[in-house]
């Protein structure tokens, strides 16, 4: 019996999964000689969807200045494996921060304080909230030129998952 749970229509996969499902189901128990049909028509469907383009995420990035620092986080074209690969349904576009310090009036980048992040790059609430837990976590060691870069490396795995 088909399941009367809705799938997330935002999330492709599981859409296209749960249509075959029911789609079949429905054809084994009312014409099962459709079925081979129906298998050959999803599969195509699939692999169109599959080599569908996908492109650089719509994003504005975010920075803000505070008590002599600068964070800055930004999609500079990275992925889970370097470069992302828009062809690789595997690899997202993810953000990158920077931080910056005030040095007689310019702005210098500190060293050792950029790094790419597991955060997708379209995700701006966890950009926002990112930039913050460098602000809280790090600000007073980059202030000092302490040890913040076992603290940046840390933030660097942030996803902006709830649980983080």
């Amino acid at each position: 019996m088909a399941s009367t749970t809705n799938p997330d229509v935002n999330n492709n996969e599981q859409f296209l999964a749960w249509i075959l499902t029911h789609s079949l189901q429905d054809a084994v128990s009312t014409a099962p000689e459709i079925v081979p049909d129906l298998l050959e028509g999803y599969n195509n469907a699939w692999c169109d969807h599959c080599t569908a383009e996908r492109s650089d995420p719509e994003t504005t990035g975010y920075e803000i200045k505070e008590d002599g620092l600068w964070v800055e986080i930004t999609y500079i074209g990275e992925g889970y494996s370097g470069d992302y690969d828009p062809a690789d349904f595997s690899d997202r576009p993810l953000a990158r921060f920077y931080v910056m310090h005030l040095v007689d009036g310019e702005w210098q980048d500190i060293d050792s304080a950029s790094y790419c992040t597991q955060l997708p790059a379209d995700n701006y609430e966890g950009m926002v909230k990112l930039a913050r837990l460098i602000l809280d976590r790090a600000g007073d060691e980059l202030r000092k030129d302490g040890s913040y870069k076992h603290i940046l490396e840390e933030l660097s795995y942030f996803s902006g998952e709830k649980k983080q």
